[in-house]
């Protein structure tokens, strides 16, 4: 089995967040089908990009490879992997807002627009159906 040590010290780390493999591929951002097929499959190798994903939530890469060391870089590695989680989900929330924001405006001067319009409208049938009362009562008195 391919790297039968690193796979097994990201179980001992998944392990540590309650066994949800889910939640450890969010944490180091890939998807949790990548990490259950790397995990896995004795024919796949752990990748550089689940390296990385490790190091970023956190980790302590220098375990993860050769089992020295602490699992994580500090006493507050989950703090600090939970922290950097939550600040991604916050500026995409955020950018969610920012758009929800830029279209609203865009809907409210259409809106505006489309009341404008129709104001007009309905003033330039007002005045054609006074001028047709106005010339249906000068037919009637002749």
């Amino acid at each position: 089995m391919k790297d039968k040590e690193i796979k097994l010290r990201i179980i001992e780390a998944t392990d540590s967040l309650g066994g949800n493999s889910s939640k450890m591929a969010r944490l180091i951002g890939v998807t949790p089908n990548y990490l259950a097929t790397v995990i896995t499959n004795p024919n796949k190798g752990v990748s550089a990009t689940l390296l990385k994903g490790f190091a970023k939530a956190g980790y302590n890469l220098n375990w993860i490879v050769s089992g020295n060391g602490q699992m994580l870089n500090n006493a507050n590695g989950n703090a600090v992997a939970t922290l950097k989680t939550v600040q991604g989900k916050l500026d995409a929330a955020l950018d969610l807002v920012s758009k929800l924001e830029f279209y609203t405006e865009r809907l409210e001067k259409l809106n505006q627009q489309s009341e404008s319009i129709n104001y007009g409208q309905q003033s330039a049938g007002s005045v054609s159906g006074s001028q047709n009362n106005l010339e249906g009562k000068q037919e009637t008195t002749r």
